[in-house]
């Protein structure tokens, strides 16, 4: 079986559920999403009353669509910050106050944080590997304040040393430099570190780059194609980790 120092975990989807069939329905052109749109709309609507709700959501839709593609294809990170600015620019405001930004990104954040739970079977898969591996996290997030909220609030900071969150080292996986990050802290070679994590061009291909051996969580949501290197182990939720290695 083989023998692992450390676990590094993707955060969102992999350990805290983001439900985002949860959030407020809105429908755009005929069709719906699941978004904070509305919401923001409502925020921004305090500040610039006369900015109708079509213009406000198709600039917001096609801004996140074009930075989300940036960030694919660059693997940089852009904050949150950085994206409702842009926002609002493409929207006519020449000079957007930080105060109007700041309520933006805390609206958005605060309607995702309420979406996001941590089932307690989780935990108990912590509390029985945590005498054996040392734990960090490695995720692509654009707030880190928002990701250290949720951690605190489901009492998971004590499990987790080192933190790696790509809006603090500029970096999203697949890029080596984050995962590289959390290993120069760990100080244990790449091989053994186990990466466990959700999405396959970010969590399978980065964490091979640098050589370490990788857990998917397959939920059924997403499908490997031939460019995506084979995981090590494939459990369809990561309260099953434990029983995975013992299987090795």
């Amino acid at each position: 079986m083989p023998r692992y120092q450390a676990i590094l975990f993707d955060l969102f989807d992999t350990l805290v559920d983001l439900r985002v069939e949860q959030l407020p329905l809105v429908t755009f052109r005929g069709l719906s999403h699941r978004s904070t749109g509305l919401l923001l709309y409502q925020a921004l609507q305090q500040h610039y009353p006369n900015i109708p709700f079509s213009q406000f959501y198709e600039v917001f839709f096609e801004t996140y669509q074009r930075l989300d593609e940036q960030r694919n294809r660059t693997h940089r990170e852009i904050l949150a910050h950085e994206r409702f600015l842009q926002m609002l620019m493409e929207l006519g405001i020449a000079a957007p106050s930080a105060a109007v930004i700041d309520q933006l990104v805390e609206v958005h954040m605060e309607q995702l944080f309420r979406v996001m739970s941590f089932p307690a079977e989780r935990r108990t898969m912590l509390d029985a590997l945590g005498s054996q591996y040392r734990f960090g996290i490695v995720s692509n997030f654009d707030h880190p304040p928002t990701a250290y909220r949720v951690l605190e609030h489901h009492k998971l900071t004590g499990y987790f040393d080192p933190v790696v969150i790509s809006g603090e080292v500029g970096w999203r996986k697949p890029h080596p430099a984050i995962f590289r990050a959390a290993l120069d802290r760990l100080k244990f070679p790449p091989e053994q570190v186990l990466f466990v994590g959700d999405t396959p061009w970010a969590d399978i291909v980065g964490a091979r780059a640098v050589g370490m051996p990788v857990v998917w969580v397959d939920r059924g949501r997403k499908t490997l194609d031939n460019t995506c290197p084979s995981p090590d182990y494939i459990i369809a939720d990561v309260e099953q980790l434990g029983s995975a290695l013992d299987r090795g």
